[in-house]
């Protein structure tokens, strides 16, 4: 389940819990699908020949996309029936005033309503998507922005970082990968995350004797992935950091504290890391 499913919604509600932290990470993502058939020449033969996905991420540059092959409305995975999918990260203006403007302008859709995470492709205003053409033509090589300027319906998104409040619910659901966190894509962390989070609660299942260690455990388990979940967020933010021209790298110390401390009574914290 994502971080706005049902799943999430109606347990976080049932214990009465105010939805998870919403954190802007400063950037947007672009995003859209054009049949394989309609792809600039280029980009189609690529990856037709054995390419899964093409990246553009140059040194230093601020910006980051990539363009992947995805099966047909129908699920069909044979050429010339599948789709392209494009994704364009871009850094919103450097100033908090500029960002706020960016931001209510590009999630107006064409009907006037106002959105306040995603806008879905085939919203977008008119002058918005010409605007997004004009600037893939000025910042991108021909290739990807001949894909983008070929999409008169993409979408876009805030990227955020998320965590939910709780990771276990009455020792009976738990909530994994994306329902429990999900960070940008810059930190690389979606599978890994969900692979690890399932491994410590192989763990803690595996060594509880009868259920009420299970509860016990199930607790220590929630702590625990969040705690790891904040640690992941620093790493990613000074990730972030570095990659800025003009932002100096945040040093260990405000990373050791640049996330929320817990404490639970009974808890031993042995197995976290030292920063």
């Amino acid at each position: 389940d994502g971080e706005t499913g049902m799943t999430r919604r109606t347990l976080e509600e049932e214990k009465r819990l105010k939805p998870g932290a919403f954190q802007f990470e400063n950037y947007i993502g672009y995003h859209g699908t054009i049949p394989e058939t309609l792809a600039p020449k280029k980009v189609s033969m690529l990856l037709r020949n054995g390419s899964d996905l093409l990246c553009y991420a140059p040194a230093k540059s601020r910006t980051n996309a990539n363009a992947m092959i995805m099966p047909g409305i129908r699920g069909e995975r044979h050429y010339p029936f599948r789709r392209i999918a494009w994704t364009w990260y871009r850094n919103l203006s450097s100033t908090p005033r500029g960002q706020v403007e960016e931001i209510n302008q590009l999630f107006q859709d064409k009907r006037g309503k106002r959105h306040k995470f995603e806008l879905p492709q085939g919203l977008m205003k008119p002058e918005n998507v010409k605007k997004l053409h004009e600037r893939a033509k000025e910042e991108l090589p021909d290739w990807l922005s001949s894909l983008i300027e070929s999409t008169w319906s993409p979408g876009v998104f805030r990227v955020r970082y998320d965590m939910a409040l709780e990771a276990e619910f009455d020792g009976q659901i738990v909530l994994i990968g994306d329902a429990l966190s999900k960070a940008g894509p810059h930190y690389f962390f979606g599978p890994y995350k969900a692979v690890e989070q399932v491994e410590e609660l192989e763990r803690a299942v595996r060594l509880s004797s009868n259920r009420t260690h299970l509860a016990e455990n199930l607790r220590i388990w929630s702590i625990k992935v969040r705690r790891l979940g904040y640690v992941d967020l620093a790493l990613g933010q000074n990730l972030g950091h570095l990659h800025q021209e003009h932002d100096e790298p945040r040093t260990g110390y405000d990373l050791e504290w640049s996330f929320p401390p817990f404490s639970a009574p009974g808890v031993d914290y042995g197995w976290l890391p030292e920063n």
